[in-house]
């Protein structure tokens, strides 16, 4: 590299912060990075799917029900990033059949 190139990187922004971060930059604030473990997914649908009473409340539909609805349309919604990790499947069925009071 050049000191023709050398002043292009310094003159350009997004290759500066770049460069100082070492190639890498955060887009997802902190309190959304902690989902994969602590969100509202992970911690209340594991103990609604042990409880089929509740379940049935927070869904309006057995969990055998639910299971059947995601073997069929898993394949039309789940999604691929080579950037991000996306949302599962069994994710987006249940926010999209959730009952929000």
């Amino acid at each position: 590299m050049d000191e023709l190139d050398e002043l292009y990187f310094l003159e350009c922004p997004l290759l500066k912060l770049l460069l100082l971060n070492g190639g890498k930059t955060e887009h997802v604030n902190e309190l959304f990075s902690r989902r994969d473990n602590k969100g509202e997914f992970e911690m209340l649908f594991q103990e609604l799917w042990d409880q089929p009473e509740k379940f049935f409340e927070y869904f309006r539909m057995k969990p055998e029900t639910f299971e059947y609805i995601l073997e069929k349309i898993e394949e039309s919604i789940i999604k691929f990033s080579n950037f991000r990790k996306c949302i599962l499947a069994k994710q987006r069925l249940a926010v999209t059949i959730s009952r929000v009071k």
